[in-house]
C-alpha cells in the first residue's frame, strides 16, 4: 500500500549512494561549526593582531567561515539534484522546487558570510571610512537568491496550486478518515 508520502516522493531514488554526498557535506559543516566554537575559546584569541584593529579570532573565524560557505555552496547544488531526483510531479514544478531549495541554502551561505566575515572586514573598512559598504555588499548578495526564490515561486503558482489541490482532493477521496464520523443532517 502506498502512502501519501510515497506518491509525492520517488523513494526509490533515496539510496545510500544518493544521500551520502549530502550527508558528508552536512557533517563537514557541523565539523567546521565545532571548530569555530573551539577556536573562539582559545586563550589569547581576542588579542589584536599587531598594527591592526583585528583580533586573531577574527582572522581564524573568517577562515572557518570561508570553509563553511564553500561547503554550503556544494550542499546547495547537491540538494538541487537530489530534489529533482526524489520529487515526483510535473518537470517544471519539480525544477522550481529544486531551484528554491538551492537558493535557500545559498541565502544561508550569504548570511553566514556576512556574520562570519564581519569581525575581520568591518574594522578594516572602518580604517578607511568605508564600513557602510560591508552591509551594502551583503544586502545586494542576499537579494540575489531572495529575488530568484520570489520569481520562481511566482512563475508557476497556478500550476503548483493545481497540482497541490488535485493531490489533496484525490488523497482525501482515496483514503477516507475512519476516525471522523459523517455529520448528521438533523
Amino acid at each position: 500500500m502506498q502512502t501519501k508520502l510515497h506518491r509525492l516522493l520517488n523513494t526509490d531514488a533515496l539510496d545510500e549512494r544518493t544521500l551520502k554526498p549530502i550527508v558528508k557535506l552536512l557533517l563537514m559543516v557541523g565539523a567546521l561549526l565545532l571548530m569555530w566554537a573551539l577556536v573562539s575559546n582559545l586563550p589569547g584569541i581576542d588579542a589584536l593582531v599587531p598594527q591592526t584593529a583585528v583580533t586573531y579570532g577574527a582572522v581564524l573565524g573568517a577562515m572557518l567561515t570561508l570553509g563553511i560557505i564553500a561547503v554550503l555552496g556544494l550542499v546547495a547544488f547537491k540538494l538541487e539534484s537530489l530534489v529533482v531526483r526524489v520529487l515526483a510531479g510535473p518537470a517544471t514544478v519539480v525544477a522550481d522546487v529544486a531551484s528554491i531549495a538551492k537558493h535557500i541554502v545559498l541565502f544561508v551561505a550569504v548570511i553566514t558570510a556576512h556574520s562570519g566575515l564581519a569581525p575581520l572586514l568591518v574594522p578594516t573598512l572602518e580604517f578607511v571610512g568605508l564600513e557602510w559598504t560591508y552591509d551594502m555588499l551583503f544586502l545586494v548578495l542576499a537579494l540575489i537568491p531572495t529575488a530568484v526564490i520570489a520569481i520562481t515561486m511566482a512563475g508557476n503558482i497556478d500550476e503548483a496550486a493545481s497540482l497541490l489541490s488535485g493531490r489533496l482532493a484525490s488523497a482525501d477521496a482515496a483514503e477516507p478518515d475512519d476516525d471522523v464520523e459523517p455529520a448528521s443532517m438533523d
